[in-house]
């Protein structure tokens, strides 16, 4: 359950702060300059600092994982594709979708995600763009640490447990266990979810 929650989590999509004002739209605009493909680099930004590196360190095992699927990925770098109306976000291989398509429109210069209403400033100098989310949203779930938590958690309640008059074979001891898991498994996750932001610094292909 926790991959599965994992893989929702990464692929929750937070680059973009609240507008749903249909009059600023960019829909269908001929001005929409940040129309193209983009290549280049990200930086990545943990909201607690002293997460930092631990974030880059479950980033990067996912990156791996892509490796399955090509060789050609590379931790940091991505090509974006953006129409008038919706951005993609690619590896640098332009095989692997790392975030979901995005239906956006501009407002001066912010990037709004016009389902969640998240926002991005951006600045344009020639063909180089810079994408910048204003909060931090996405989020990155230490699950080995928070299984190994959770076992320790486990196993200091099943020792209380003991010293009681219950018995492992009882109804009882069995449906406790149960509870306090799913007690714990939802604190835990509170506790191992860390947030951070992308900022994408990217060149006109």
């Amino acid at each position: 359950m926790i991959k599965k929650i994992l893989l929702l989590a990464v692929t929750a999509l937070s680059v973009v702060a609240c507008s749903k004002d249909d009059n600023n739209s960019n829909g269908g605009n001929a001005e929409n300059k940040i129309v193209g493909t983009w290549v280049g680099k990200s930086e990545v930004t943990a909201e607690n600092p002293e997460n930092q590196d631990r974030v880059l360190q479950l980033l990067k095992e996912q990156y791996n994982l892509l490796k399955g699927i090509t060789q050609e990925t590379e931790f940091g770098k991505w090509r974006i594709v953006i129409d008038d109306k919706t951005m993609n976000f690619f590896d640098n291989s332009g095989k692997v979708k790392v975030l979901e398509e995005m239906k956006y429109s501009i407002k001066g210069n912010q990037i709004i995600n016009n389902e969640s209403g998240q926002a991005a400033s951006y600045s344009l100098n020639g063909n180089h763009l810079t994408i910048e989310p204003l909060h931090y949203t996405l989020p990155v779930i230490d699950t080995e640490n928070m299984q190994k938590a959770l076992s320790e958690e486990i196993e200091k309640f099943t020792e209380e447990l003991e010293k009681s008059n219950l018995s492992p074979s009882d109804p009882l001891y069995q449906q406790k266990i149960q509870e306090k898991t799913t007690e714990l498994t939802g604190n835990l996750l509170k506790k191992y979810t860390f947030l951070f932001k992308y900022k994408w610094n990217l060149t006109r292909q």
